[in-house]
């Protein structure tokens, strides 16, 4: 008995401890969330403030410098998403606007940013349908992805002076921009920052730009880039805007009088997307210069023929599809092909990788046979081959990537072997009405099993 009691004081202090402990953590804890009638918010370890929610009534806002006398520095993830405002003005103190802060204000038609600013996060402003114009101070170095994405209204917008970083699609799909201002002192473009700006047709670039990535202007209706001539990095010509000093064409405007265009000899790299949004493009020829290309590189929707010498050291061009020799990689099928050439591809047996997105976007394609030379299908490869019904993959894949049938909702077939022994996110999770034709026992009939799919088991044999 005394041992049963002993042990029940023994217990029962280490509990009173434990719970003495916790209650020592807690107001530690706690002092971090605090609330007034208009603001939850929480205090960082430096005595700052970064406002978590806005809970306030009014629609033109001046949010305070100073919440129960500690400066406000941060405005948090989501701490304006989808409020009733037309109008904000953002304190001197804030040094950053985090991811999707004011995204979905519907109504809100005016933005007034401190200079001292750093930080603008992804979707910080994205979907603000009604805003017209944006100001970003000069202090911001760092605009994050999609961080102006469908603002329908902006009309004029400029980046700042000290911008160093610059996420992807921070403009995209504002279809009612007509002017950017880039001025000197800015280091870069994001990837396809002003895809489908269609009313943005000119746009001017500092000598201080020297890192523009894929494509800024893709789908816009930009026909002009003035550059200086003495621009330390970049030159353009005739619609194509060239990084010297890497040897590399950026990028290809859509000019409605070119039809071709042959890639000058010494050209090293062709960019991602650089002749994408080039719709009247019927032909393109590559030089033996080229050693570089991206998936996207030549996706012109109406390209006929993309010209490659059969002694090319690096590439080769068969049936229009491009594949890189040195590890037997398809690189891209073409997105242009129509639908009566599209109802069967089968991979050349000898081919090793089918690389990432490969057959990204191919609309049209109906089937796929995949030969058992080939041991890895990268990430994306046939994301939005929406049309696409059969899929036949050989006996030698032994890795499929991640989002690789992403959007493929129209797929009926699937053949999996036994050697398959990973599988990435989300396969077959958009084909909800697929049969796939697996091995038993395999690694690849666990996994249908376990998406719910219909399976048609095979002996190993088979």
């Amino acid at each position: 008995m005394r041992n049963q009691n002993g042990n029940f004081r023994i217990f029962r202090n280490a509990a009173i401890m434990l719970l003495c402990m916790a209650l020592a953590i807690l107001p530690a804890v706690s002092a971090g969330a605090e609330q007034t009638e208009d603001y939850e918010y929480e205090i960082a370890e430096d005595g700052t403030i970064g406002i978590t929610r806005y809970n306030g009534n009014e629609t033109d806002v001046t949010i305070p410098a100073e919440i129960d006398g500690k400066p406000v520095s941060v405005i948090r993830t989501d701490a304006f998403n989808a409020r009733s405002i037309t109008a904000v003005t953002v304190p001197d103190g804030v040094v950053s606007i985090d991811e999707r802060a004011f995204a979905n204000c519907s109504g809100l038609t005016s933005v007034t940013l401190p200079e001292g600013l750093k930080k603008i996060g992804n979707k910080a402003f994205a979907e603000c349908v009604a805003l017209t114009s944006i100001r970003i101070p000069d202090s911001v170095t760092a605009l994050g992805d999609r961080a102006f994405e469908c603002c329908f209204a902006l009309t004029s917008a400029n980046l700042p002076a000290s911008l160093s970083e610059m996420g992807e699609l921070v403009f995209h799909s504002c279809h009612e921009l007509c002017s950017v201002t880039i001025p000197e002192g800015a280091v870069c473009l994001g990837s396809l920052a002003f895809e489908w700006c269609q009313q943005l047709t000119s746009v001017t670039l500092p000598d201080s730009l020297v890192k523009i990535e894929s494509n800024p202007f893709m789908y816009s209706g930009v026909t002009d880039i003035i550059i200086s001539p003495d621009h330390p990095v970049l030159s353009y010509e005739d619609g194509v805007l060239f990084n010297r000093e890497e040897k590399t064409l950026l990028l290809c405007l859509a000019l409605p009088e070119r039809s071709r265009y042959t890639i000058p000899e010494g050209t090293e790299t062709v960019a991602d997307y650089a002749f994408a949004g080039c719709g009247d493009m019927y032909a393109i020829s590559v030089p033996d210069s080229v050693v570089s290309v991206f998936t996207h590189s030549f996706d012109c929707v109406n390209l006929r023929l993309l010209a490659i010498s059969p002694d090319h050291p690096v590439y080769a061009v068969i049936d229009d599809v491009l594949f890189r020799k040195a590890d037997k990689r398809l690189i891209r099928y073409p997105v242009f092909r129509r639908s009566a050439d599209n109802e069967l591809y089968v991979v050349p047996e000898g081919i090793r990788i089918i690389g990432e997105y490969a057959f990204d976007d191919c609309y049209d394609l109906k089937a796929v046979v995949i030969p058992d030379s080939v041991t890895t299908i990268e990430d994306g490869a046939f994301r939005e081959c929406q049309r696409m019904k059969t899929l036949e993959i050989g006996n030698g894949v032994t890795t499929i990537g991640d989002h690789v049938t992403d959007y493929c909702s129209g797929l009926q077939e699937v053949t999996l072997p036994a050697s398959i022994t990973s599988i990435g996110q989300d396969f077959l999770s958009y084909s909800q009405d697929v049969t796939v034709t697996v091995p038993r026992g395999s690694y690849a009939a666990q996994y249908c099993e376990n998406m719910g799919r219909t399976c048609v088991l095979t002996d190993p044999e088979e």
